[in-house]
């Protein structure tokens, strides 16, 4: 019953399942930083009708630059934030979600999806004015890409609290967080 903006629509799976289930009217904002997949996202998101309202837009969600390299594997499931380069980097725009929200929710309340490989801890670290409106987050959390930056998932878990979050669920890496009762 929310707007949704999700970060990293991949080949448009999840998509496709969260826009089957949105309301009429509700506008769904993707953001893909691979470009061979934002056709098969925007094709798949739309599989399940209502495509009139996706927007899938080329980019990856950072913070303090205009564009960032990113690594477009063969492999979808490697696709990421490049730390340090290496094969398969391309240079992709740059998107914060304050900029998705004013651009696609503006005041209203919003869902967000992310499934950014370790990029959702820059996110709650760098993004709490937008997120003060987000009612739900679902997120896969990845532990892995926090320690080889030297980043703990506790600290993550500590940092969506004090962004106002409780946990609603979990299942393995997968986490629900509901604004928490002010």
């Amino acid at each position: 019953d929310l707007p949704v903006i999700e970060l990293g629509g991949s080949l448009g799976i999840v998509s496709a399942f969260v826009n089957q289930r949105l309301a009429a009217g509700l506008h769904y904002t993707i953001v893909e930083a691979n470009p061979r997949l934002i056709d098969i996202c925007r094709t798949n998101a739309a599989t399940t009708g209502n495509g009139d309202r996706i927007e899938v837009i080329h980019a990856a969600c950072a913070y303090h630059t205009s564009s960032i390299s990113f690594m477009a594997s063969d492999n979808i499931h490697a696709n990421r934030i490049a730390q340090d380069g290496g094969t398969n980097t391309i240079t992709v725009p740059a998107v914060t979600l304050k900029d998705l929200v004013a651009r696609s929710v503006g005041m209203s309340a919003y869902t967000l999806i992310m499934d950014i490989e370790g990029a959702e801890w820059d996110v709650f670290e760098n993004d709490r004015e937008a997120l003060a409106r987000c009612a739900l987050v679902i997120a896969e959390v990845h532990p892995f890409f926090f320690e080889e930056q030297g980043r703990r998932l506790d600290h993550f878990m500590a940092m969506v609290e004090a962004t106002g979050f409780k946990i609603a669920g979990q299942v393995g890496n997968s986490y629900a967080f509901r604004r928490a009762e002010r």
